[in-house]
């Protein structure tokens, strides 16, 4: 194994036993998140929406969302622990799946200008799961339970 690879299963397993008491420990994040909320006071663009990735419990992106009070935040984690605390502080947790979809859904209705096949896109992405799910080794399953 490559020493520089970052194992990504670790790293989730990491930060979701540390959602419960992540943002009590969170001061550096907090100081990087005010410093850069101070910097966004000289950008003149108000988006639409906002994403904030390595999201966490969601503490920054309520800062951003307060900031950019009329944009839409969008926070992802890799982590559940982290999603959940997220969740329990008020934020909606969408599904990966779901949003994969919703995102390829409006690509297409852009480029084509034609309606999307949203459910026929919902029934591959399920499929193209399911079929990862079966073809994992077996040591990738027994860690998910």
């Amino acid at each position: 194994m490559d020493e520089f690879l970052i194992d990504k299963c670790a790293v989730r397993r990491a930060f979701s036993r540390a959602a419960s008491s992540y943002d009590a420990a969170a001061v550096l994040q907090r100081e990087v998140c005010g410093r850069m909320l101070e910097r966004l006071d000289y950008v003149k663009l108000q988006p639409q929406r906002v994403l904030d990735g390595g999201s966490g419990t969601g503490w920054g992106g309520r800062q951003v969302g307060e900031h950019f009070a009329s944009a839409e935040v969008v926070a992802r984690d890799i982590a559940l622990g982290m999603r959940q605390a997220a969740r329990g502080r008020g934020a909606e947790i969408i599904p990966g799946g779901e949003m994969f979809v919703t995102q390829g859904a409006r690509q297409f209705e852009i480029w084509t200008g034609k309606p999307a096949p949203v459910v026929e896109m919902q029934q591959e992405v399920h499929s193209a799961l399911e079929a990862r799910r079966l073809a994992a080794p077996a040591s990738a399953k027994k860690r998910k339970r």
